[in-house]
């Protein structure tokens, strides 16, 4: 005799379901990674189990600046990539400098790193806004 099938409709083992540690400590974690290809801005707010991340971006005319804001709940950390659109840019993070030169600049460029056409910080918590102009 063949083997049985097995359904698709087949619950899962309720260990699998349950929530553990270390699914709690990657539900804390989340990115904000914008790729506006031919957008001028975007906005959204997703739900996760310690509150809401909302994220908001907008480029200006001729890509000639791009401001983004992460609101992240209490205890949440991740990480936000700012496109630099193919060139070399000064990141303000906050208001103060964080990217200069193509190298991080100050307290607030701390771990900043490039990854492809974007600046990369890792470890943002609450609420930041990352922006660049010229």
């Amino acid at each position: 005799m063949g083997r049985r099938a097995r359904s698709p409709h087949r619950r899962p083992h309720r260990r699998a379901a349950a929530p553990d540690a270390r699914r709690h400590q990657r539900n804390r974690r989340w990115a904000a990674q914008p790729d506006p290809v031919d957008l001028n801005w975007a906005q959204g707010d997703v739900p996760v189990p310690a509150g809401t991340i909302s994220v908001r971006w907008r480029r200006g005319a001729g890509d000639d600046s791009f401001v983004l804001t992460v609101l992240a709940p209490e205890g949440a950390s991740g990480r936000v990539a700012v496109p630099l659109l193919h060139k070399d840019r000064t990141i303000a993070v906050d208001g103060r400098i964080a990217w200069h030169n193509g190298r991080p600049a100050g307290e607030a460029g701390r771990g900043a790193h490039p990854v492809g056409d974007a600046i990369v910080f890792d470890g943002v918590s609450g609420t930041r806004t990352f922006a660049w102009a010229g």
